[in-house]
């Protein structure tokens, strides 16, 4: 072919190519719309055509296999309320914390905490020895009293009475011997308080004159030793009192008292009318009351003889 022609069938070649590809590209449509080349489209073709597989990807290359990845370990869900925590979630103890003030103030109310537990020790055992000295005393009191109730002895003592009267040749008429209890923090009963009562009396009766103003002297005398008394008064033209006459039996109401001091841890003796008139106190220790000492206590009541003055602290 010569060369002037080629421009030529370079144009026919191009056509050709283009016509080429216009026919691919329409039969490629008309499968896929299921019509026939030349018909129109929308139009169904006479024969049914099979329904085409869906199209498969493209195999790809295969990846190399990766070691597998264990799952990740699932976090421990919180326990339930009701169930405590195992040892393994308890928080860690803080450490201890360093404190010379802490340390002191510790040392403080530990010393202060002995120091109360030991009075209230030594309370309890002073209030022990003093139950145990009262209710010795208080049995044999009651003993003595209900002995000398019926037997109703002499007794041989004389009461002087400031020089105007002698109490004398008088017999035990009759005693009474009582208690009084506490109550403790620890809810027992103990004894706090014993105490005797009793009357002695002779067959005499006694008449005292006193003139102005001797006559009150006497008259509050008999007021304060309890001697049950009567007074005629005689009096003037002025309504004044110039005399009285005083009558009153042979008779004695004297007692004692033995109580607990819980600050000394001593026992107080308080007697009253006991071998004279007028009181006396003696101190002693709840150690001191044994079987001689609630004799010469009983001694000391009927008149006799007696050791307490040696025996107990006089006071009074």
């Amino acid at each position: 072919m010569a060369s002037d022609n080629w421009p030529d069938s370079r144009n026919r070649l191009l056509e050709d190519i283009d016509k080429f590809s216009q026919q691919e590209m329409s039969a490629t449509i008309g499968t896929t719309l299921g019509t026939t080349p030349g018909s129109k489209p929308g139009t169904p073709s006479p024969q049914t055509q099979p329904a085409m597989p869906a199209p498969q990807p493209a195999p790809t290359a295969a990846k190399p296999a990766t070691p597998a990845t264990p799952p990740p370990a699932a976090s421990p869900s919180p326990p339930p309320l009701h169930m405590a925590p195992s040892s393994a979630m308890k928080p860690e103890t803080p450490p201890a914390v360093t404190s010379s003030l802490l340390a002191n103030l510790k040392q403080q109310a530990l010393a202060k905490q002995q120091s109360e537990n030991q009075k209230s020790a030594k309370q309890d055992e002073i209030l022990q020895r003093i139950h145990k000295a009262l209710g010795m005393t208080y049995q044999y009191l009651n003993d003595l009293v209900q002995q000398l109730n019926i037997l109703k002895p002499p007794y041989a003592k004389v009461y002087s009475f400031f020089g105007v009267a002698d109490f004398d040749g008088m017999t035990w008429q009759e005693g009474r011997a009582d208690f009084r209890m506490q109550e403790t923090a620890s809810e027992n009963r103990l004894y706090d308080q014993v105490t005797l009562r009793y009357r002695l009396s002779g067959p005499k009766q006694f008449k005292i004159v006193k003139e102005n103003p001797a006559l009150e002297k006497l008259r509050k005398a008999l007021f304060d030793y309890n001697i049950a008394f009567t007074a005629d008064e005689a009096k003037n033209e002025r309504g004044h009192i110039e005399k009285a006459t005083f009558t009153f039996p042979c008779e004695i109401k004297a007692g004692l008292m033995l109580s607990g001091n819980y600050e000394t841890g001593k026992l107080l003796l308080r007697t009253r009318h006991i071998e004279r008139f007028g009181l006396m106190e003696y101190e002693l220790a709840p150690e001191d009351i044994n079987q001689d000492a609630l004799d010469q206590i009983a001694q000391l009541i009927m008149g006799e003889n007696n050791r307490v003055n040696q025996l107990f602290q006089r006071m009074v």
